[in-house]
């Protein structure tokens, strides 16, 4: 199995991940990776049907692109990532240009 796409998203499954990027990486699995999840079969049995959710902004997070919020701890998680040779961008749907992660980390305050 090659991995066609990673996204890290705190909705885990939502309707942008089933109408576009399913799609466009000709992915055929979904993999979920959530430590409470999968502790809760019921709710697993609820995020297999792919239910969307909304947007959330909390406290100390910036909007940093389109409604992606992020803080610094977040941003620092995800130069870990992009500094073992990872590409990290932002990028809600394949239609828009992505943005890297140096210029999302300057729009935070």
């Amino acid at each position: 199995m090659s991995i066609v796409h990673a996204r890290i998203d705190y909705r885990l499954i939502h309707g942008q991940v089933i109408t576009k990027w399913l799609k466009r990486s000709d992915a055929n699995k979904i993999i979920v990776i959530d430590d409470p999840l999968s502790r809760d079969p019921f709710l697993a049995e609820v995020y297999k049907m792919a239910a969307p959710s909304g947007v959330e902004n909390t406290p100390g997070r910036k909007i940093v692109f389109n409604q992606i919020s992020l803080n610094h701890e977040d941003a620092d998680k995800l130069q870990i990532i992009e500094d073992k040779n990872i590409k990290v961008y932002f990028q809600t749907i394949p239609e828009e240009d992505p943005a890297s992660l140096q210029k999302i980390k300057n729009k935070l305050p």
